[in-house]
């Protein structure tokens, strides 16, 4: 029985170290350092035991060893009984990571303690081998992964946040875990909201360089692209280095920080960010499952926070009828002046949104 249970143990180490990619440690040892060079420049008025960086382990159904690269605010005071901070999830979205917030979170400080992970396959985070077969599948992975990282943290309740592609899964996450969310979930710049079949225009705020790169992104969906594919084409190196650089509208210092950061993820092995090949319709950009119907449906109890950049090219008009027919429920924010990236370039405008919706001065 002994070397029967060794060997069923043996199995299962063999098969799940073949679960994920593996990385580089020395890539992983510079990504890292970047990162502590932005704590150090542009978060220098924390100290380190208030905002760091933490790798999350995780477990998810078929895979154990797991990590979420984490940026972490006020960590230290979870489930203290000295502290009265309010606990808050902050969610990436597509080809970002938990850096989308890290400007926001400063004006946040003093009322919560933030968690903004790199979703598993993305950013700095483990990159598991999946092969997702349907929107279902996919949709039910990302779903786990947030409620692996709570049970990681040991997190009873809180409130989420997320950010375009990060905002569709938090609505999913909502709909499956709802007894783990406080009262009030904040969906920024989200993806995926509108029924299509209930009109609305994806197009409505996007010029003619978008339009173009959109109809050529979802024309290749067969071949489904990877950012990394690109890196090591002979003309990618410094188209993508220089679209990092210019994403965010914010002071160039930082921009080009961001940007070396983010090239340092093309580093890593393969990403999840072709999951948008799987859950999102040919060949226009919009969801297989919108989340228009299941909110009212599924989310009846929480109060839903839509809050988009006037300038969005993301589709809109899911979340302005929601909010039009349960605005004791559902409300809805522009930004003025910005686009979607505003949790970056206008960071208190978020912040000043979600403490005035819980009531906070």
């Amino acid at each position: 029985m002994g070397n029967k249970n060794n060997k069923e143990n043996s199995d299962n180490s063999q098969n799940n170290s073949k679960s994920f990619y593996d990385i580089d440690e020395n890539i992983k040892s510079s990504a890292y350092q970047l990162e502590e060079e932005l704590l150090s420049k542009f978060c220098s008025e924390f100290t380190r035991d208030q905002i760091y960086f933490e790798d999350v382990q995780v477990t998810i159904k078929n895979f154990e060893n797991m990590y979420m690269r984490t940026l972490v605010l006020n960590g230290k005071e979870l489930n203290s009984e000295n502290s009265n901070k309010k606990t808050l999830i902050m969610l990436h979205g597509f080809q970002a990571c938990n850096l989308t917030y890290y400007r926001m979170i400063k004006y946040l400080a003093k009322d919560f303690i933030i968690f903004c992970p790199d979703l598993l396959g993305m950013g700095l985070s483990s990159r598991p081998k999946v092969n997702f077969s349907n929107e279902k599948e996919c949709i039910e992975f990302f779903v786990e992964t947030i409620e692996a990282f709570r049970k990681a943290k040991n997190i009873n309740k809180f409130y989420l946040c997320g950010h375009s592609l990060g905002g569709y899964y938090a609505g999913q996450y909502s709909i499956k875990y709802p007894e783990y969310l406080e009262d009030t979930i904040f969906l920024f710049s989200a993806t995926g909201i509108g029924n299509p079949d209930k009109g609305g225009n994806t197009n409505e705020n996007t010029n003619f360089g978008q339009r173009l790169y959109f109809k050529g992104s979802f024309g290749s969906f067969k071949m489904r692209p990877r950012i990394q594919t690109f890196k090591n084409k002979f003309i990618a190196g410094s188209i993508v280095s220089n679209k990092c650089r210019k994403r965010y509208d914010i002071p160039h210092d930082e921009a080009d920080l961001i940007g070396r950061i983010n090239l340092a993820y093309l580093d890593y092995p393969k990403d999840l960010d072709d999951c948008i090949y799987i859950i999102f319709k040919y060949p226009i950009p919009t969801m297989k499952i919108p989340l228009e119907d299941l909110i009212l449906e599924k989310i009846p109890d929480k109060k839903i926070v839509f809050c988009y950049g006037e300038k969005d090219w993301m589709d809109k008009f899911g979340a302005k009828r929601l909010a039009q027919t349960k605005p004791e429920k559902y409300k809805y924010y522009d930004i003025k002046n910005w686009g979607h990236n505003w949790p970056v370039e206008s960071p208190k405008d978020g912040a000043d949104i979600i403490k005035f919706e819980l009531n906070i001065n």
